[in-house]
């Protein structure tokens, strides 16, 4: 419960300028639900079927009126499983369902605290609402039995849907957003697609922009603003004992700040039956299709949005499906897939088998540019330029941190690190002279662990130490 109420905090998020605006009913396109269950293992839960909305009707009963709704479950589209029908009426004071004619949710809004149904089980009910930042939006209400926390539900006044069913071991969820509006094939342990293309050219390119997704201030609309844009280049190629290796970085641009960072270098083996990325992940050639297997780290370690599979632990692929991006009304085809323990997709193009990463429904990655040898579709993203102040550049292997810093003019900044349990790393230097332009400078953090994160701040060498920019930054090997 603890983790639905943080994941829910963080589910509308503020960025600068607007990109595109979405109504909210285009988000309800989605037919689909998810119906997962725990593990035996661990608390979080695993893809176990799909529900497909294939029917919905409005009926009045006793001069009230209800939403009648058929559905079909399946776990390979197109082949299903069964049907069952669901009923139910959502207003201003209650959320009433029935399944199947049986009832299984009747519960007061205006109420904190009552005896009631959820999901077909009577006891008392308690409310939680979850405020958003934008006062626009109304609260998200969260309804759990007393004695039994892992059964409740979420509640979303805005788009007047029950988002989430939890039933203890089994959850059911709304699939909300352009995300899962086409499934495609559902077949776990196979990634459905071409086969691989092991054929790599120096300067081959992929564009991965990144956009955060929240409620404008009507309440009407959704907003889409750029975030952050992933760019992954091959470097280089060479032969080692008849295998060609190809070598490729990784930058993610912040486009609001305009600072760079370097993730640092990776290495993909191409064997004949098979490409390896790094030490984490395989996808191997069958008949027809590209499975996939991921290969456990050594320990456990911190989750990073920007390499999916380097920090996983133990991790287990629990679905695969194809989903589809156009770019210059070309589609590309690219295979997704969810892990045991990760809430987002990890993706990946079969013609350019380069990972990246979804964190959740409201933070999405898409597919914007791609070069491969001659070949480019779509336009590339160009970050739009930043003359303040700022970090233009920075990266941190092991222990040695680099930065490039741009200003318009020669000043002087004062440089302050935190470790990540928030203590002050003492530097030998910490004003720093800038010249008008870019300034590049390094720094030894000797007690820095590989996959610490620690945080930078910049500051104004003047009497009010005037804020200019704060950085937070994961300690990696390159290559």
């Amino acid at each position: 419960m603890k983790l639905l109420v943080n994941l829910l905090f963080c589910t509308f998020i503020t960025i600068n300028f607007v990109k595109a605006q979405i109504p909210i009913s285009s988000l309800l396109k989605s037919n689909y639900f998810l119906v997962s269950e725990k593990t035996k293992f661990q608390e979080q839960v695993k893809p176990s079927f799909f529900e497909e909305r294939i029917s919905s009707e409005t009926r009045k009963e006793h001069r009230e009126s209800f939403v009648i709704e058929r559905f079909i479950r399946f776990k390979e589209k197109g082949i299903t499983e069964s049907e069952y029908t669901r009923k139910y009426k959502l207003d201003s004071e209650q959320i009433l369902h029935w399944k199947d004619n049986s009832a299984w949710i009747e519960i007061d809004r205006k109420k904190k605290n009552q005896t009631g149904l959820l999901c077909g089980k009577k006891g008392i009910i308690n409310q939680v609402l979850i405020l958003q930042k934008n006062t626009n939006i109304p609260a998200t209400e969260i309804y759990s039995l007393e004695n039994d926390s892992t059964w409740f539900i979420v509640f979303k006044p805005e788009l007047n849907c029950v988002e989430l069913e939890s039933t203890g071991n089994t959850q059911r969820r709304y699939m909300l957003g352009h995300i899962y509006e086409n499934m495609g094939n559902i077949r776990p342990g196979i990634a459905l697609g071409d086969l691989l293309n092991k054929q790599f050219s120096i300067g081959d390119k992929l564009q991965i922009l990144y956009t955060s997704e929240f409620i404008d201030s009507t309440g009407m609309y959704f907003i889409k603003k750029p975030n952050q844009l992933m760019e992954h280049t091959i470097l280089k190629k060479w032969n080692d004992l008849g295998n060609e290796n190809v070598t490729f970085s990784t930058w993610v641009n912040n486009i609001q700040s305009g600072t760079r960072e370097n993730l640092g270098e990776k290495t993909i083996s191409i064997f004949e039956d098979a490409i390896i990325i790094g030490n984490d992940m395989m996808i191997g050639d069958t008949l027809y299709t590209s499975q996939l297997k991921i290969m456990p780290p050594l320990k456990d370690e911190t989750l990073h949005p920007f390499n999916p599979l380097e920090n996983l632990f133990d991790p287990l692929i629990i679905a695969y499906w194809n989903e589809t991006d156009s770019l210059k009304n070309k589609k590309i085809t690219y295979n997704s897939f969810w892990t045991n323990n990760y809430l987002g997709r990890v993706c990946w193009l079969p013609d350019f088998p380069i990972l990246w990463r979804d964190n959740g429904e409201n933070i999405q990655g898409q597919i914007v540019y791609y070069k491969k040898d001659t070949i480019q579709v779509g336009e590339e993203f160009i970050i739009p330029t930043h003359t303040e102040l700022h970090i233009d550049e920075i990266s941190l292997y092991k222990n040695e941190l680099l930065m490039k810093i741009s200003s318009e003019k020669s000043t002087d900044i004062q440089l302050t690190i935190f470790s990540q349990s928030g203590e002050e790393i003492k530097l030998d230097k910490s004003i720093i002279k800038l010249n008008a332009g870019k300034t590049q400078f390094s720094y030894n953090l000797p007690n820095i662990q590989m996959n610490e994160t620690v945080q930078i701040k910049l500051n104004m060498n003047n009497n009010n130490n005037d804020l200019i920019q704060e950085y937070r930054i994961m300690s990696r090997e390159n290559n």
